[in-house]
This record gives C-alpha cells, sequence and structure tokens, in this order.
C-alpha cells in the first residue's frame, strides 16, 4: 500500500520546510498585531539607524591574488552628515512620520519653527492632515492619516515654496477642532536643520 511507504529525503525536507514556513507566517501576523497595540515611539538623530542591504560579488579576470582593486574591499559607511538635508536650494521631495506628538516633543532648532497645540488633544485613531504652501499658496497634501502614517510633501513643480503650514485636525469638515498647527521653512541649508529624525512638532523628518 502506497500510504505506508515512508518519504524520500527530499519529501521529508520538503513538508519539515513547508510547516517552517506556515509557523513564521502565523508569527509574523502576531507580531504585527502586537505591533499596532503599541503607542507610537519616536526616533531621536542618535539612535536612527539605516538599514542597506549589499550584495558585493567580485569579478577576478586573471590569475593573480592581487585584491588592491577589490570593490568589495572599498565600501564606506554612510556619513552621518548625510541625515541633513544639505543641498543649498529647496527641497524637492520631503517624506514625514505623522508621530502624534505635541509641540513640545519638538527638537529641531529652526528659527523659523513655530508650533501651536489646540485644544483638542492627540487620539491614537486617525486625523486630518492638511499641509499648505505658502507661497504657491495651494495645498501639497490633504488626508486622513494614523499614527506612523508617511506623508509626503512633493515640491518638484512647485519650486517657489519656501514656507509650509501643517494643520493637525479631527476631522475634515468645517466643524472640525485644531488639534495643531506648524509651520517651517524647507529650505535645504544647515540653518533650518531639516535634519532626518528631527522632530517638527507632531512631524518626524524621515527622508529627502
Amino acid at each position: 500500500d502506497s500510504a505506508n511507504v515512508a518519504p524520500t529525503q527530499r519529501e521529508f525536507l520538503n513538508e519539515f520546510n513547508r510547516i517552517l514556513e506556515e509557523e513564521e507566517e502565523i508569527s509574523s501576523v502576531k507580531e504585527a498585531f502586537d505591533v499596532e497595540e503599541e503607542e507610537t515611539q519616536i526616533i531621536s538623530p542618535q539612535n536612527l539607524c539605516l538599514a542597506v542591504s549589499l550584495i558585493c560579488n567580485t569579478f577576478n579576470g586573471g590569475d593573480d591574488d592581487d585584491n588592491d582593486n577589490d570593490s568589495c574591499n572599498s565600501i564606506e559607511a554612510i556619513n552621518n552628515d548625510d541625515l541633513l538635508c544639505n543641498l543649498g536650494r529647496g527641497a524637492l521631495r520631503l517624506g514625514w512620520i505623522y508621530r502624534a506628538r505635541p509641540c513640545s516633543a519638538t527638537d529641531t532648532n529652526q528659527q523659523a519653527f513655530l508650533c501651536e497645540d489646540g485644544n483638542a488633544v492627540f487620539p491614537k485613531s486617525r486625523v486630518f492632515v492638511e499641509v499648505f504652501g505658502i507661497e504657491a499658496e495651494t495645498y501639497l497634501f490633504r488626508d486622513f492619516v494614523l499614527p506612523g502614517d508617511e506623508i509626503i510633501m512633493n515640491f518638484e513643480r512647485l519650486s517657489v515654496v519656501q514656507t509650509v503650514e501643517v494643520k493637525v485636525k479631527t476631522d475634515n469638515d468645517s466643524e472640525s477642532f485644531l488639534i495643531q498647527s506648524i509651520s517651517f521653512n524647507i529650505t535645504c541649508v544647515p540653518i533650518q536643520d531639516l535634519t532626518i529624525g528631527k522632530m517638527f512638532g507632531s512631524l518626524q523628518l524621515a527622508s529627502y
């Protein structure tokens, strides 16, 4: 009877790997739910890590063992200065993480930065965020977000914009309450302190 035949080594390994994959999938789902229940945390610039995946292949075209020109031996670490947006002009794109934090969480040194908390408290549920480009007199972002969501400000066709105003509200209608109002300069020069990881009120700079 074929039902009583012992599995081959390959069949045994395939079944074993399938069980492992199912257990990992269950574990991943459980971890995802656990993360959603945790309060959002701020990443300070000092503790910020940039995860980079590298695959380095070397090609030896000769028979010698000289590795002086081996490209895998000349990989340089990311300089911490790269966290600061220092392009000498206005940013073309800024990515932010909404952290649902009051103005007191701010740690940027930008002198042009202004922040005022409204009467409403920060909910753990979604809020409505408006990003307005002052000089262009146009909205750059208007949508609902949750703590931990990304907010993209794209300035590629709005190079005239130097200052943005951000309003965090309880909803998108006229009856909504203001939670926070902030404004800041988006010119990428050191004095404006557009540094990845820095907090601008409830927003944390994530990319430029």
